[in-house]
């Protein structure tokens, strides 16, 4: 017999529904950063290693020279070093080696960063609506806004263990 090879039912959201979960998830590590002590340096590369996984839709991702951390941040390639050895150390981002080449990624758990936060969900939260209130907007979850400010992206529901 002859059967024509049936076609195959591709979802067209999907592509953006997988975009809509890796900004949520950039969305909630971003504000996890922005609530740790760390200083500006580690700060900026971290930001810099999140922009280009979670904002590319990856794990993790190479890369192949400190050079290119130093182009981004301006922080001198003797720095950067020290910077991504600390959060290594702190156990905020990985450091592995793919085909040779360093490959870097933001942990997601962020129960085991070895950091302690500067201010707690609830306090963020309530200096968040208060500004909002302030500037005339409703109040909004502090996810929510997180996931809002993150490239742009759709507001993306989201709860942790975080919230009580």
């Amino acid at each position: 017999m002859n059967a024509k090879p049936q076609k195959k039912n591709r979802c067209k959201d999907c592509p953006s529904k997988q975009r809509d979960e890796w900004a949520a998830r950039g969305a909630r590590l971003r504000f996890e950063l922005r609530r740790h002590h760390l200083s500006l340096c580690e700060m900026n590369i971290a930001e810099l290693i999140l922009d280009k996984t979670f904002g590319w839709g990856r794990a993790a991702t190479v890369f192949p020279a400190l050079r290119f951390f130093a182009d981004f941040t301006d922080i001198r390639e003797s720095d950067v070093v020290k910077v991504l050895k600390s959060l290594h150390a702190m156990r905020i981002i990985s450091i592995t080696r793919t085909k040779g080449a360093p490959t870097y990624s933001i942990r997601e758990d962020t129960e085991s960063w070895k950091v302690k936060p500067r201010a707690t969900v609830a306090t963020m939260s309530r200096a968040q609506n208060l500004l909002r209130e302030c500037n005339g907007l409703a109040p909004l979850d502090v996810f929510e806004e997180a996931a809002l400010n993150f490239k742009n992206g759709p507001v993306a529901n989201f709860k942790t263990s975080l919230i009580g």
